[in-house]
């Protein structure tokens, strides 16, 4: 932030502060990170399974995919037409076919159990308040994994402080 101000990025600092009051992820971290709950918005989740697919062949998934969605992804993954026949699928045997996953050109990591999020009060009295588990960034829906979370914030902070290095070089380049 310091580096947008001093730059007079004020664009990028706008809507840094604009996305962490509006997303719901970047909304739920900065009040837990003030917050005197911090350590209780975690909560180990032994029920939830976490499943992450990674895209090794961008060719082969587009090919089964036709380039069109993550559903889709799935659909193939698991041998389903729909949503319902996924969640059926999914309950039965949670871990896609290891053949479907290589012509896909995708890998799949399965936890059993992982770290979620849960929503927190803070505050006091009438100003008391709760700050709702997050269930989108960016637009687009997240699980409550602790970890995606964090990876998703990582990521947008990352691609804004790429913005602001582009414009510090261009910047320095150009006086």
């Amino acid at each position: 932030m310091d580096s947008a101000k001093k730059l007079d990025l004020k664009n990028i600092r706008d809507q840094i502060n604009g996305d962490r009051e509006n997303d719901e992820l970047l909304r739920y971290l900065r009040f837990a990170r003030n917050s005197e709950v911090h350590d209780a918005v975690l909560k180990w989740t032994p029920d939830m399974r976490h499943l992450e697919v990674k895209v090794l062949d961008a060719a082969k998934t587009n090919q089964v995919t036709g380039g069109n969605s993550h559903p889709r992804l799935f659909y193939y993954l698991y041998d389903v037409n729909n949503q319902k026949e996924l969640i059926r699928a999914m309950k039965l045997n949670p871990i896609p076919d290891k053949e479907r996953c290589v012509k896909a050109g995708v890998s799949v990591i399965m936890s059993l159990d992982c770290l979620s999020l849960k929503s927190f009060q803070i505050g006091q009295g009438k100003k008391k308040f709760t700050v709702k588990k997050p269930g989108n960034h960016i637009g687009k829906l997240i699980p409550p994994s602790a970890w995606i979370c964090v990876k998703e914030a990582k990521n947008y902070y990352k691609e804004k402080l790429e913005e602001i290095n582009a414009e510090l070089n261009n910047h320095l380049t150009n006086g």
